[in-house]
């Protein structure tokens, strides 16, 4: 996607691509060593949500649990404070939905659906 960004700036004038498929976060970053680190806050642009489907062999049932989940985790960056790097929890929240949506679901997954279903009319049956 990022490879048509450029040339359609150029030919258009305005950023299609991120009108049409970017989404905007409001990430916060609060250093777990250090709790007198004050939390940052910062809005970036990406243009892909990941969904996880499987939290700890726990199955999510519901896109936007999958959603949620991807939205927080832990990350190791420099801390100015500590001096070294750190371990940060980044909590990111939506501020700007796409009005449009590409949804890349794998093969692997649609056919082991696929073979389920089936196996599950057969028992049925």
């Amino acid at each position: 996607m990022q490879s048509w960004r450029r040339p359609l700036e150029v030919s258009t004038k305005e950023d299609l691509v991120g009108n049409l498929f970017e989404i905007e976060l409001q990430s916060e970053l609060k250093c777990v060593e250090s709790p007198e680190e004050p939390a940052t806050i910062q809005n970036e642009k990406v243009l892909r949500l990941s969904c996880h489907i499987d939290n700890n062999n726990n199955p999510i049932n519901m896109l936007w649990e999958g959603i949620k989940i991807s939205l927080e985790g832990d990350i190791e960056k420099r801390s100015q404070t500590l001096g070294r790097d750190a371990v940060y929890h980044k909590t990111s929240r939506i501020n700007k939905l796409v009005s449009h949506i590409l949804l890349k679901i794998p093969l692997a997954l649609v056919l082991v659906r696929s073979v389920c279903q089936v196996l599950l009319e057969a028992t049925v049956e």
